[in-house]
């Protein structure tokens, strides 16, 4: 019986969230628009090893590029064209403290992208972004995908006409929905240790703190965590970060219900929700 009550209200809830946010139109819902092989390149360290191998190895080709965050600075992007680009930070429309930084992305996305490439956003963010970023090259189309949540019975219908979404916690997951609802047969995932936990503690003046590792930078970065410009409770991380390893079982479910393969080329990823390569 709770079962059904939880179910009944998690539809209430998110019913009620389509209708005020007016979420209805606008979708990009799932379409054969591409067949065959999509691969993923996150951001983390292990990329650095897989970028001199695009061109060179057989698995490379015949096969489309998502890329995200900063990922246009380096050199293989004028090299590999990605057909996708992926952001899902708040940063992307409001200034912060990488304010020069995504300024300087959204300057070089405009002067430099000449080929067609979809820009996948929150559609929540649509206006804001096109304000902010002042993006104005015909190579780029923006793509707003709907990002309200839902988890209850008949999600993956509503996933596939792009009603609701698994969730969003890191832009990854973004691109593992965009490729799905593009049609791709098969997703391949690059650079997704997702191994932050690893490397969490706390310093003297009990701030959780963990060492960031991306392939754009030399070192890793030890730095404090904020949440809202706050220090995060180690609680509160470790309950997001379960919802980010639930997201990506969601996301699994989904790729199945539509004969989707998802594949982990990631070495020591931490995500077990789909198939690996053997290393």
């Amino acid at each position: 019986m709770k079962y059904y009550i939880k179910q009944f209200v998690c539809l209430i809830v998110y019913v009620l969230k389509l209708l005020v946010k007016g979420r209805i139109f606008g979708r990009y819902p799932y379409k054969k628009r591409f067949s065959g092989r999509m691969a993923i390149l996150a951001n983390g360290p292990s990329l650095k090893e897989i970028l001199p191998e695009i061109g060179v190895k057989e698995e490379f080709n015949n096969v489309e590029f998502t890329v995200m965050n900063f990922f246009a600075f380096d050199s293989a992007f004028q090299r590999i064209k990605p057909r996708f680009y992926c952001l899902a930070d708040p940063m992307y429309i409001r200034k912060d403290h990488r304010y020069e930084e995504v300024k300087r992305l959204f300057y070089h996305l405009q002067t430099n992208v000449d080929w067609d490439m979809d820009l996948f956003i929150p559609k929540q963010w649509k206006r804001k972004f096109i304000h902010y970023s002042l993006l104005t090259n015909p190579h780029i189309h923006i793509v707003c995908v709907n990002d309200i949540i839902y988890e209850g019975t008949g999600r993956n219908w509503l996933f596939k006409k792009n009603l609701a979404i698994p969730g969003v916690i890191t832009v990854a997951q973004l691109g593992i929905y965009a490729a799905i609802n593009n049609g791709f047969e098969e997703i391949n995932l690059y650079g997704v240790e997702h191994n932050i936990i690893c490397s969490l503690f706390v310093n003297d003046k009990n701030q959780l703190c963990s060492k960031e590792e991306h392939f754009y930078n030399s070192s890793a970065t030890l730095k404090p965590m904020l949440s809202d410009g706050k220090p995060y409770k180690i609680a509160k991380y470790l309950l997001e970060t379960g919802a980010l390893f639930h997201i990506h079982d969601l996301l699994r479910n989904y790729a199945d219900s539509l004969n989707v393969k998802i594949i982990n080329c990631t070495p020591m990823s931490m995500i077990d929700s789909y198939d690996r390569i053997k290393f």
